[in-house]
């Protein structure tokens, strides 16, 4: 991972294996870290589709260490980005506790930290190969 600071692995190691443990914990056993206080067979869809969401998420950071492109890098993070404004919003609308918008704003801002760590080090990276002008033969292909 050429340019990419080791902490933004790191991070996603961690985004990855939470992502996958929680993810596959909730879709087969609902409930069990998701509790709602709702009708039985609302809260189990919700708490699979909440487990299957954290399972898409962390696939793609373990894709993006295994591709080990910033781009990926970019994707995966971005994902991880949506997801923690999503929780952070939902925790404020329906009034929940500090708890539950403290940790995912937390996460959110090591996200957006990461992110433009990834970000920062693509541009690093252009500088050294003084590439950031852009093609003037637009009529002629890239490849």
């Amino acid at each position: 991972m050429k340019g990419i600071p080791k902490w933004v692995a790191g991070w996603l190691v961690i985004l990855a294996v939470a992502g996958i443990g929680f993810g596959l914990f909730e879709l087969l056993n609902p409930g069990a870290i998701l509790e709602l206080d709702v009708e039985a067979n609302a809260a189990d869809t919700a708490a699979r589709q909440w487990g299957g969401r954290n399972l898409a998420l962390g696939v793609c950071a373990v894709l993006a260490l295994l591709l080990r492109e910033r781009g990926a890098f970019s994707v995966a993070l971005a994902g991880a980005i949506a997801r923690e404004g999503s929780d952070v919003f939902t925790a404020l609308v329906e009034d929940q506790s500090i708890a539950d918008i403290a940790l995912p704003a937390v996460m959110g801002v090591i996200d957006v930290v990461a992110f433009l760590g990834v970000l920062g080090s693509a541009v690093a990276s252009r500088r050294k190969k003084d590439d950031i002008t852009p093609p003037t033969n637009f009529g002629e292909s890239i490849a």
